[in-house]
């Protein structure tokens, strides 16, 4: 018969058999959540960026409704009625330039009889090649799936629109261009470092392009935009999930702890110890559901005593890390200022507080010639004038406002309860402070980096959407750079 001592060995084998199996099967616990972890987190960036092709699609829905209007105004105008019966060359190409100097964002006006001819010289008028053929296939009764888009000259992208001119028959058509810019003007807000944003048309021919997701490892969504053949294609690459080497260094040493308390008081104290056990269960469990609070629970094992200290330094560990990667998630690298994730979402705080009374301010800011100063100076000087800016607008805020760094050369703020009137007097403060202060850099001082800025205003008590009100101060701001840059624009629609 084995005497106790001789017995010895043979337990602490199987107690080394049973910890190692068990440990096993945490890890493979481990392993199957990590991967519910980041199916759960393409899922939801998956819905993110569907929700934000929506939202992109609208906007170039937006900028085609608009040009559509001005088209089909045109087209029933007495003016343009007289124009097409009389025919004449002369008078329709001096209609079209005067016409063509009011719309700013349309490359190309003209008036076409119904049998095809144009009214007017082509190459004055900035009518290609291209469109002219289209226009032809049309009147002769072909129907062409539209827009047309057309980039034989890449810096003269371009899309088609036409309206017919109504009368007892078909008395022609207007025609109108719009350079591709308007609807990178209207996409601006989606653009995101690490994002690919393209408005693609029949095969895949793209007339938006801007890349920036690595090539077979993104998460991409499409949106047809209504009533066109094209279709918005956003990719993004997935967010990793994973945890800091720390916190998995503490987890997995606790679980390890936990494994082993289990597996020799169970041994020799299993009545004493299933209680306390599933007291530490509950605590694991609460440190993973962002519940756990310490307590005043003594347990009667020591070995179970020892585990609080790791269990509670485990829980503030992970806490703390939490708050670390929720902050660098809202937060700009480069200037410390909210980025354009944290500035959209106070955008969406700021159009509720508009619907129920409050006055709200969104203007959009850029640095003139920062792109001369990165090709001349290096990007090195370009950020360090980037870091630069960002302090003297933080400065300049009031407590209640916020600015953010929106991309690139461009910075946003969010005024509330001011007058269009403070909102150009802060904005000019702003710019009479910038050049103070990079006068007086010793670095920066000789670099001319100019501010031109556009503001609008919130519709009060009245439902707005995001994308309209970026849209708005974007074109306020473009009207600055006009102008000549180094102003400040008021979106008009403010009055």
């Amino acid at each position: 018969m084995l005497s106790r001592r001789s017995r010895l060995p043979s337990v602490r084998r199987t107690a080394s058999a049973v910890a190692l199996a068990l440990a096993a099967v945490v890890a493979g616990m481990g392993v199957l959540q990590l991967h519910q972890l980041r199916a759960l987190a393409e899922e939801r960036q998956r819905a993110e960026l569907e929700s934000e092709a929506v939202e992109a699609a609208g906007a170039v829905s937006a900028v085609l409704a608009y040009h559509r209007r001005v088209a089909e105004r045109l087209a029933r105008h007495p003016r343009v009625h007289e124009l097409l019966a009389s025919a004449e060359a002369g008078p329709a190409a001096r209609w079209a330039r005067d016409l063509r100097a009011l719309l700013p964002d349309v490359m190309g006006v003209a008036l076409f009889a119904d049998d095809g001819r144009m009214l007017g010289d082509p190459g004055v008028q900035r009518v290609g090649p291209a469109c002219l053929a289209d226009l032809r296939r049309r009147l002769s009764g072909e129907r062409l799936p539209g827009p047309r888009f057309h980039d034989q000259i890449p810096e003269l992208a371009h899309f088609d629109l036409v309206a017919e001119v109504p009368g007892e028959g078909p008395l022609g058509l207007v025609f109108l261009s719009v350079p591709v810019t308007a609807l990178e003007a209207a996409l601006r807000p989606f653009r995101e470092e690490g994002r690919s944003l393209r408005v693609v048309g029949p095969g895949e021919r793209a007339l938006v392009a801007w890349e920036g997701a690595p090539a077979g490892k993104a998460i991409a969504v499409r949106m047809a935009v209504p009533g066109t053949a094209w279709q918005i294609v956003l990719a993004q690459a997935p967010v990793p999930v994973a945890l800091p080497p720390g916190v998995v260094a503490a987890t997995a040493g606790a679980a390890g702890v936990a494994v082993a308390l289990v597996l020799a008081l169970s041994l020799w104290a299993a009545r004493r110890f299933r209680g306390e056990l599933r007291a530490v269960e509950r605590m694991l469990r609460d440190v993973l559901d962002r519940r756990f609070v310490a307590t005043d629970w003594h347990p009667r094992l020591e070995e179970t005593s020892r585990i609080l200290p790791a269990i509670a330094e485990l829980a503030a560990r992970l806490e703390k890390e939490r708050r670390r990667l929720a902050q660098e998630s809202l937060t700009d690298d480069l200037t410390g200022l909210p980025n354009r994730r944290h500035f959209n979402r106070e955008l969406v705080r700021a159009l509720e507080m508009a619907e129920r009374g409050a006055v709200v301010c969104v203007g959009m800011i850029d640095l003139d010639g920062l792109k001369q100063v990165n090709d001349a100076h290096g990007h090195e000087t370009g950020d360090r004038l980037l870091r630069r800016f960002a302090e003297t607008l933080d400065s300049q805020l009031r407590r209640t406002d916020m600015a953010a760094r929106i991309g690139g050369d461009e910075f946003g703020v969010i005024l509330y309860g001011t007058s269009a009137e403070n909102a150009v007097r802060f904005m000019d403060r702003v710019r009479r402070v910038w050049r103070e202060r990079l006068a007086g850099d010793p670095e920066l001082g000789a670099l001319a980096c100019t501010l031109s800025c556009g503001l609008t205003f919130v519709p009060v008590e009245e439902a707005c959407s995001r994308v309209e009100v970026l849209r708005r101060a974007d074109r306020a701001l473009y009207e600055a750079k006009a102008r000549g840059r180094d102003q400040v624009v008021v979106d008009e629609a403010v009055g």
